[in-house]
């Protein structure tokens, strides 16, 4: 989708902006900001270590060839806001310690839908000893944050 314009971080890129979220289960997530002029791509790897521990890893690649020479300085940035990321999940764990009744709704959360669809199926195939089939169609989901 087209990003705000008057988002000054988006302008580096260029004009006619725009983002697109591609999620690969399980636990990839690769981020494209297009402008006419650049380019930045991030992919995020989740992988459980423990039943309770999950490393995180990111991985950033731009066109702009000053980027390199700061990175220094954005390494603190992107930190932070994998740690909001963190601080969240580790709230929502807290939330459903006591495994309330779940309310999904729409796009956003689309993806947990997912997520429940392919583990009933995959599940299921190793029950009966079949093999797992995807009961997904593509779909393009519509929100923005």
């Amino acid at each position: 989708h087209p990003v705000p314009r008057e988002s000054i971080p988006y302008r580096l890129l260029g004009s006619d902006v725009t983002t697109e979220l591609i999620y690969r289960l399980a636990g990839c997530r690769i981020e494209e900001i297009r402008g006419d002029r650049h380019r930045v791509t991030s992919f995020t790897t989740a992988t459980p270590v423990s039943d309770v521990e999950t490393d995180v890893f990111e991985f950033v690649y731009a066109t702009m060839g000053w980027v390199r020479p700061i990175r220094s300085v954005l390494q603190p940035l992107m930190r932070s806001f994998l740690g909001q990321d963190r601080d969240m999940s580790r709230r929502q764990a807290r939330g459903l310690e006591d495994d309330p009744a779940l309310m999904l709704v729409g796009d956003p959360d689309m993806q947990f839908r997912w997520h429940g669809r392919l583990s009933e199926a995959w599940h299921e195939a190793q029950l009966n000893g079949g093999t797992f089939e995807n009961p997904l169609e593509p779909q393009t989901l519509r929100w923005r944050s």
